[in-house]
């Protein structure tokens, strides 16, 4: 398994984790512990202050838990870093073209 995958893999644990106290409501107070725990693991992962509050506050608000805060910021970061080197790519091809006609 790549990093990648096992970033998702994480990812999909965390968001699991904070959406069972939706079915078995005794746990809801398992979101006061967890909370803390997700964003940093969120903020381990990403290094996204931003994508770790928001992870905070969907696992204290109450009914919030379905959003899976963690595999989204997992889309938008490796969807920034794919379209990133993409474009990137594109540029230097760019350049290495304008540099052949200038020759």
């Amino acid at each position: 398994m790549n990093n990648a995958g096992l970033i998702l893999l994480v990812c999909l644990i965390v968001d699991f984790l904070g959406v069972v106290t939706l079915f078995i409501p005794i746990l809801e107070i398992f979101d006061l512990a967890w909370a803390p725990i997700s964003a940093y693991i969120i903020y381990y992962l990403f290094g996204s202050a931003p994508a770790s509050i928001l992870g905070f506050i969907e696992e204290l608000l109450p009914g919030l838990d379905f959003i899976p805060t963690a595999t989204i910021a997992f889309i938008y970061f490796y969807s920034i870093a794919y379209f990133g080197i993409k474009e990137e790519k594109e540029n230097d091809k760019k350049k290495e073209d304008e540099n052949k006609k200038d020759k």
